[in-house]
């Protein structure tokens, strides 16, 4: 009995060998005369071309299912059209090759080099690209649905109106890439780098979004509802007419984001300081009582601020150019950096505001109350100050070269390094002024 279970195992083994060894032949001969480089449309399924050298060889149509091409070299390669289904392109070098209508579904492009090749409507659903170099690459209309694509460098890429839904993009490199109506429903972008990425009319609803780099992105016009956004950097980035309802934005920095026309609504959990900017750019604020609030990096470029008391409020580096200020109550707020590039200021209190490093370009502060203000280090070069209050004000090393003074109280001011020549100081109240080291408006220096 032992003997014949021994005799079944040997058959077994045998057989087992000769049909390895059939196999390895019938491979062999699938592969036709003159492949690589010529194996346009060839039959070869489960080859193995493990680190092989196919530069420039021509796949195009090929049925590559399930072949080992890991480490390969397909530099310059032809793989439009191929199939791939499944294949092992793991730390292949792919770069500047043809992929495009290529089937690449539940391939392994672990650390491939896809730099700068063309992958126009590839089918990657279920593909393994984590760490693959994919930097300048042109996905557009590519299909990447749940692809893993952790930690991918995808810099400047082109994945225009590609389908990313449910893809793993954690930690993905996608700075400046072109993510325009590109579909990344319930994708993951946990910690992604998308600096400066066009996402301008992107799906992104329920999109993981949460401590990613967003800081100048154009994110216009793209669907936000219920993506988690908490953490993330949105600096300068574009939301006008974008979506972000029900969306989670708490902890995110939106300096410099222009809200207007932007969705949110009640379930949106956003920072009370970001929802009363949207309020503020969206509903107007025209006489309201808003001292004493923190508005810092907030965007209210052309907004109607009119008659509201800003009083000790924080506006530094607040983008208000155009804003309408006109007989706002600014005392003692802060504007240090502030953008007030042709605001209106008519009427507006400023005493003891501090506008240190603030741009007034193209401001008319004729009748402005600036007594006790901070003005050091501005540019107020040619600006009417005709019968401006400019009592006790700091304004050491201003540039006042060309400005018109003309009936302005400057008593008690501090004028220390300013610069004043072809200034026009007629009736100016100069009493109990500083003016050391002052260049005065004849071109001589004040002792």
């Amino acid at each position: 009995m032992r003997m014949q279970r021994t005799s079944f195992f040997l058959l077994s083994l045998v057989i087992s060998i000769v049909f390895t060894a059939c196999q390895t032949e019938a491979t062999r001969n699938q592969i036709p005369n003159g492949c690589p480089p010529a194996c346009s449309e060839a039959h070869l399924s489960g080859v193995d071309f493990h680190e092989a050298n196919l530069t420039q060889a021509n796949f195009q149509k090929a049925d590559l299912t399930g072949a080992d091409l890991s480490g390969a070299d397909l530099v310059f390669a032809n793989l439009n059209q191929a199939n791939l289904r499944g294949a092992n392109l793991s730390e292949a070098s792919l770069f500047f090759s043809q992929l495009n209508s290529t089937n690449l579904s539940e391939a392994n492009l672990n650390k491939a080099d896809l730099s700068e090749s063309e992958m126009y409507q590839a089918i990657l659903t279920n593909a393994l690209l984590r760490e693959a170099n994919l930097s300048k690459t042109m996905l557009v209309e590519a299909d990447l649905r749940e692809a893993n694509l952790v930690k991918a460098d995808l810099e400047k890429a082109n994945l225009g109106k590609a389908d990313l839904r449910q893809a793993n993009l954690t930690q993905a490199n996608l700075c400046c890439a072109d993510l325009n109506r590109a579909n990344l429903a319930g994708a993951d972008l946990v910690y992604a780098n998308l600096t400066e990425a066009n996402l301008s009319g992107a799906t992104l609803n329920n999109v993981k979004l949460n401590w990613s780099q967003l800081s100048r992105a154009d994110l216009s016009n793209a669907d936000l509802q219920g993506a988690d956004l908490s953490g993330s950097a949105l600096v300068e980035a574009k939301l006008t007419g974008a979506n972000l309802n029900e969306a989670n934005l708490q902890e995110v920095d939106l300096s410099k984001v222009d809200l207007s026309g932007v969705k949110i609504d009640d379930s949106t959990e956003i920072d009370p300081k970001w929802r009363l900017v949207w309020e503020i750019v969206n509903q107007g604020a025209k006489g309201q009582k808003l001292n004493n609030i923190d508005l810092s990096q907030a965007y209210l470029s052309k907004t109607d601020l009119s008659l509201v008391d800003l009083s000790k409020s924080d506006l530094s580096g607040a983008e208000l150019t155009e804003a309408d200020l006109q007989g706002a109550n600014l005392t003692q707020a802060n504007l240090e950096e502030a953008q007030l590039i042709n605001a209106n200021l008519r009427g507006a209190i400023l005493s003891g505001a501090n506008l240190t490093n603030a741009n007034l370009d193209g401001v008319d502060l004729t009748g402005v109350d600036l007594s006790n203000a901070i003005l050091s280090y501005i540019n107020l070069s040619g600006v009417k100050l005709t019968g401006v209050n400019l009592s006790g004000a700091n304004l050491t090393n201003v540039d006042l070269s060309g400005a018109d003074l003309t009936q302005a109280n400057l008593s008690g001011a501090d004028l220390s390094g300013a610069y004043l020549e072809g200034a026009i100081l007629d009736d100016v109240d100069l009493s109990d002024t500083t003016l050391t080291g002052a260049l005065m408006p004849d071109g001589t220096f004040h002792e």
